[in-house]
């Protein structure tokens, strides 16, 4: 195919492979969703909003059901994560784009236009496919587009990998990466659990959340529990007004249950501020979504995971309990990390905590700590340290660990191809370059560190790399590595 690019006067022609078509065909129909969900939000107003909200709620309601049927149960996770990714992505459309007031439906007398949120929850969903198929178009290269708008793409998924098999361990590492999103996604925990855990990870580093937010860890998850406490009791004191079922079960989809429901995540700004004082208010206006900051083309990760409160008028706030839950460890984690006074010490003391988790996992099965941080000197040159030796005194059998406690980039995380394979490429040339100078020193240097030559080296990072599909090292994350010694 050749397409015409002008250039001034002059008009270049360019030929595209069936690739570059396909992947520009995807490109250009997300756009265009992406421009016709804005203009549909620009219809919205608050009946919308609180609609998405009430919906997001119930979603989650659905996903801590008990049930027998265990391929029901994988059935309703899978469509309430990606309603959970595409619900969350409206939220913010809506917020910024929609009118600040109740628009009344002319047709029934409601402030929710139901054909219009479920065009947009629709949109919303087929946006996030979209992107997906960028993954798999950018990583095969016998793609045929078909059909006068190039509306058809056929891949010989078959063929491309019994060519190439580099390309099975690309999927096999998209599949690890994905399944432990899902486990993180499904492990949910009720608010008392959940503020517990949090309080119990970030304990080693409050007087750095005293210097970043201004409060004490323990003012804020007691701000975060009141919050969620008068929410929850807003919610209990509207139930009565809901729809409800001829079962007794509350109506989910009912106009009244939406609107009473949406209504009770309204807080009060004035209760809030006489409660805690205005020394809250720089971690609120921190915590509080900025839709100016909000770039709809960004499809990697949501902005309301760093800024979970909505700034509904001058005097209330919208809090979803389960966004707002959401982003606690996302936001804190990125806040220390990104702040100059706390970063280096966070880095350094996060670092510790994830070799700690390495040695308690290790110690329930017999193996037992017994040095960290071990340098390592060839030449009188130092090649770097073994974080974490661990030895079983029943085999006399050595474990020496190097921990990657490093996150993974976001388009790494969402499946980028083309950014994994750059990871690869980088970790292959500056990283296992070193490791492997290490092994092969120790393995002729082992008793002059006290280690017996019966050792085993591993690499246990804190999410899946996508080097671990192609070294001769055992590279495993925290939970695999759990898994591996049946911790």
């Amino acid at each position: 195919m050749s397409t015409l690019v002008s250039g001034g006067k002059s008009k270049v022609m360019i030929d595209l492979t069936q690739k570059e078509r396909a992947i520009n065909k995807v490109k250009t129909e997300i756009n265009k969703n992406i421009a016709a969900i804005i203009e549909m939000a620009k219809h919205c107003g608050y009946g919308e909003l609180l609609y998405y909200l009430a919906y997001l709620h119930f979603i989650r309601l659905i996903r801590k059901q008990d049930t027998t049927q265990e391929d029901e149960q994988v059935v309703l996770s899978l469509y309430a994560r990606q309603a959970t990714e595409a619900l969350k992505y409206t939220i913010q459309i809506i917020v910024k784009y929609s009118a600040k007031c109740y628009i009344k439906n002319e047709m029934d007398g409601t402030s929710i236009n139901e054909s219009l949120v479920q065009s947009i929850i629709k949109s919303s969903i087929w946006l996030n496919s979209q992107y997906e198929m960028l993954f798999f178009f950018t990583m095969f290269n016998n793609l045929e587009v078909l059909g006068k708008r190039n509306q058809k793409i056929r891949i010989d998924m078959k063929k491309a990998l019994d060519k190439d098999e580099s390309l099975k361990r690309y999927l096999l590492y998209a599949a690890r990466v994905e399944i432990r999103n899902n486990i993180q996604s499904d492990n949910l925990k009720i608010k008392d659990d959940f503020l517990t855990y949090f309080k119990k990870e970030y304990a080693a580093y409050s007087d750095l959340f005293q210097q970043t937010f201004g409060i004490s860890i323990d003012t804020f998850i007691g701000i975060i529990n009141w919050i969620l406490d008068t929410i929850s009791a807003q919610v209990k004191n509207n139930e009565k007004k809901f729809v409800f079922l001829e079962n007794g079960n509350i109506s989910a989809k009912a106009y009244g249950t939406i609107m009473y429901f949406g209504q009770s995540l309204l807080l009060e700004k004035k209760l809030l501020f006489n409660k805690f004082g205005k020394k809250i208010k720089k971690i609120i206006t921190r915590l509080t979504y900025k839709p100016e900051e909000f770039d709809e083309q960004q499809l990697k990760y949501n902005l309301i995971a760093r800024q979970p409160i909505i700034n509904f008028d001058s005097h209330f706030l919208i809090i979803s309990p389960e966004i707002l839950l959401d982003s606690l460890f996302v936001n804190t984690h990125y806040s220390l990390l990104e702040t100059g006074q706390s970063k280096e010490e966070y880095k350094k003391r996060y670092s510790k905590t994830f070799i700690d988790k390495i040695s308690k996992k290790a110690s329930k099965v017999g193996f037992l700590e017994v040095g960290r941080g071990l340098e390592l000197y060839e030449d009188g040159d130092n090649i770097g340290d073994i974080d974490l030796i661990l030895k079983n005194n029943n085999n006399n059998h050595f474990l020496l660990v190097e921990a990657k406690n490093h996150a993974l980039p976001l388009d790494v995380y969402f499946h980028d191809f083309e950014a994994t394979r750059k990871r690869l490429k980088e970790l292959t040339e500056e990283w296992e370059n070193k490791v492997d100078r290490r092994y092969k020193h120790l393995k002729a240097n082992h008793s002059k560190y006290g280690i017996g030559d019966s050792f085993k080296y591993i690499i246990v990072s804190r999410s899946p790399e996508i080097i671990s599909h192609f070294s001769q090292y055992l590279i495993v994350s925290l939970d695999e590595f759990e898994r591996i010694y049946q911790i």
